[in-house]
């Protein structure tokens, strides 16, 4: 006899464990602003939702695209470390250059500015070629409206 009633209290303990789990929990924002929780509405509060209610999703207009996640947040901690890394990396690479050109004193920051500078100018002076091979006139009797294949004038 004491068995089975072990067995029945253990049924009862488990059913009022699971009890407090049906239960509805209501999502409400007070006076402050703050969102609350509770199994129980708050008095004189007529808009209140059930906080397990699946938010509906958004219409999707198939003209417009998915909006795109933001892979870079202003103020990232980590898109700043790295924008330091490679700063460092940089001034690393021309303080090297100007030690092995025997430039002076590379310690010398007006000396890395100066180097980095010089690099820009240069970059901007040099134009790449137009290196293309000519196509063939088969393609362009193939394809006469694109541009390369266009009389120059």
């Amino acid at each position: 006899m004491h068995m089975r009633n072990f067995w029945l209290f253990l049924g009862w303990l488990a059913a009022c464990a699971v009890t407090p789990a049906l239960a509805q929990v209501n999502k409400w924002v007070d006076e402050k602003g703050r969102v609350q929780y509770g199994d129980q509405p708050p008095t004189g509060k007529a808009a209140v939702k059930p906080a397990s209610t699946p938010k509906s999703s958004p219409a999707v207009n198939p003209n417009k695209p998915p909006p795109q996640p933001r892979l870079h947040v202003p103020g990232d901690p980590l898109v700043e470390r790295l924008k330091e890394s490679e700063a460092r990396r940089d001034r690393e690479r021309l303080s090297a250059k100007c030690w092995k050109e025997e430039r002076g004193d590379c310690n010398e920051s007006g000396m890395i500015h100066e180097m980095k500078a010089e690099e820009k100018k240069a970059a901007a002076t040099v134009q790449k070629a137009n290196v293309r091979e000519p196509l063939s006139s088969d393609f362009c009797k193939r394809n006469p409206k694109v541009e390369a294949c266009q009389p120059r004038k």
